[in-house]
């Protein structure tokens, strides 16, 4: 039963109903973006697809949760499933532009302080949120990896296997690697296995009933 908490707090609202001048999107929007998803599924509209697009910048990035940029990636595969393509570059679409940019800076800084070429100018860079970025890209691939998982679920389709393996490979590297590159690129740990355990269910998904060896000994390493 929902209920405000007292008269002295005006301003919450009820999570569940909607009270007037504002509502909860923390506990909506999952739901309305799934919902689209689901009553728009394999119907190709790109104006619905347009509705639930992932912002392109990194001011408007800051005003969605990167949790909830997995599910619009998730959400869009379902409405626009025929352009769902099993392949490195249709996951690889699915970043935003900037923070594809600002993960290869990021990459690419943290391979010149392991060598030693980096300069102090260099590590005074703070054109972004690098922990922004890093939650970002991880939940992103992880919903393009769950997308192509539903898409090809069964199939045994070897392209869309191999562009989840390589994913869950490039995630299982963040997670256990203890190189300059992986540390600086790691997220906060309860992020990184969830979406290192997603990527890994939507291989899965793609070879389900087909015992493939090699999958079942990556999961057996994850485990």
């Amino acid at each position: 039963m929902c209920a405000k908490t007292s008269e002295s707090s005006g301003n919450e609202k009820c999570s569940s109903v909607y009270e007037g001048d504002s509502i909860n999107t923390d506990v909506t929007a999952p739901g309305a973006t799934l919902a689209l998803g689901f009553i728009y599924m394999k119907s190709g509209n790109k104006t619905i697809a347009s509705a639930i697009s992932l912002p392109d910048t990194h001011f408007l990035l800051e005003y969605v949760r990167p949790d909830f940029l997995m599910l619009r990636v998730i959400a869009r595969a379902l409405i626009l499933w025929d352009d769902v393509k099993p392949s490195k570059a249709w996951v690889e679409s699915q970043l935003p532009v900037a923070v594809q940019t600002a993960y290869g800076k990021m990459r690419e800084l943290a391979q010149k302080i392991s060598q030693q070429t980096t300069s102090s100018s260099m590590n005074q860079d703070k054109e972004f949120d690098r922990q922004a970025v890093r939650l970002i890209y991880t939940h992103v691939i992880a919903g393009a990896c769950f997308s192509i998982g539903l898409r090809f679920a069964g199939t045994s389709n070897r392209d869309a296997a191999a562009a989840i393996f390589e994913r869950v490979m490039e995630l299982r590297d963040l997670r256990d690697g203890s190189d300059t590159v992986s540390c600086a690129l790691r997220p906060a740990a309860p992020v990184l296995e969830m979406c290192l355990g997603c990527a890994a269910v939507s291989l899965a998904m793609v070879l389900a009933g087909t015992g493939d060896l090699e999958t079942l000994r990556l999961l057996k390493v994850l485990r």
